[in-house]
């Protein structure tokens, strides 16, 4: 797969890192999230990270992405996301690192999958020493 074809919208999803057996796997849900990414011909790659902040979805929030692809084989993509100036999460400052799933193409619908990790880059107080 060629890094441009990864352009698209994809479900986020997040966990806990959590080292024990947890009996409910829904205390590991953290967040999810819409992630819609723009893969260019050049390696490099932008896009948005937007969640619900209320019950009905009618308000978001949404950190700015940019990033760049790192690797081919396997494929891996950094990502910088920080949140939009002006709104509740402009504090907001992470690094994501992302690789394609394997695809199973016996599989019934299969779909392009990436998986990763993300890091908290700076916490607020860092982000507000920098503006």
């Amino acid at each position: 797969m060629q890094p441009f074809e990864l352009s698209g919208t994809y479900t986020n999803r997040s966990f806990i890192n959590k080292p024990e057996i947890v009996n409910d796997f829904n205390k590991l849900q953290f967040a999810e999230a819409a992630l819609a990414l723009f893969a260019a011909l050049d390696g490099r790659v932008s896009g948005i990270l937007s969640w619900p902040t209320n019950g009905d979805d009618s308000e978001r929030a949404v950190m700015d992405l940019d990033g760049e692809t790192v690797g081919r084989e396997p494929l891996l993509l950094r990502l910088h996301g920080v949140g939009s100036k002006g709104s509740d999460i402009e504090s907001f400052d992470y690094v994501y690192e992302l690789t394609l799933a394997k695809h199973w193409p016996e599989s019934t619908k299969p779909r392009t999958c990436l998986v990763g990790s993300v890091m908290r880059a700076c916490d607020s107080r860092c982000r507000r020493k920098l503006n």
